[in-house]
């Protein structure tokens, strides 16, 4: 199958668009703290290759993304993606929770932090997180107000919602993983 790579600015953020000729539905890909868009070419490709035009953002204070990391910037970044009204939203990691902030048919959650409370040494969450690749005011300080500053995590029961997790992530995602059974989730280790 051949697909094109456009590398063009969405919503102020560095994006990749993967597409084929034919392609009409759209997925966004949102990567998580610490992480890039090229991180998350891998899932984008998977995702062309069945059929959709893909979008790929740097999230503020990430990658090549001009602003810090905080709730301003990540809140004006999600009301402009909003716009492109998008079939399926994919997010990993801090990428998932904002996943939940879109109201689209399909959510893909993978990892998503409940809350912020992680737990660890500095050294680790430091390995863990990736904080030092993050443009924001101090280590973890973006990550906080975002985290806590988003509406309880939740979805609309009309979404389709897969949330896929591993037995080793951190407890705040293990929170999420009971409160997305809840709601109806269907739920991957």
């Amino acid at each position: 199958m051949e697909y094109k790579i456009l590398i063009t600015e969405i919503a102020s953020a560095p994006t990749y668009i993967l597409s084929t000729s034919t392609d009409k539905r759209k997925v966004l890909i949102l990567h998580g703290y610490g992480s890039n868009k090229e991180e998350m070419l891998g899932c984008a490709l998977s995702v062309v290759k069945a059929g959709f035009k893909v979008y790929v953002c740097d999230l503020p204070g990430h990658g090549e993304h001009k602003d810090k990391l905080n709730w301003k910037s990540v809140k004006e970044f999600i009301q402009n993606l909003k716009n492109l009204e998008f079939e399926i939203v994919i997010g990993h990691s801090l990428g998932a929770r904002l996943a939940c902030l879109f109201f689209c048919p399909k959510l893909i959650l993978i990892s998503p932090p409940f809350e912020a409370k992680f737990k660890g040494s500095k050294k680790e969450l430091v390995k863990i997180l990736r904080a030092r690749r993050v443009k924001e005011e101090k280590y973890y300080q973006g990550l906080i107000e975002v985290l806590n500053s988003l509406p309880e995590f939740s979805f609309d029961k009309a979404q389709k919602v897969l949330l896929l997790y591993s037995n080793n992530d951190l407890d705040t995602v293990k929170t999420a993983v009971q409160k997305a059974k809840e709601l109806g989730a269907q739920i991957e280790i």
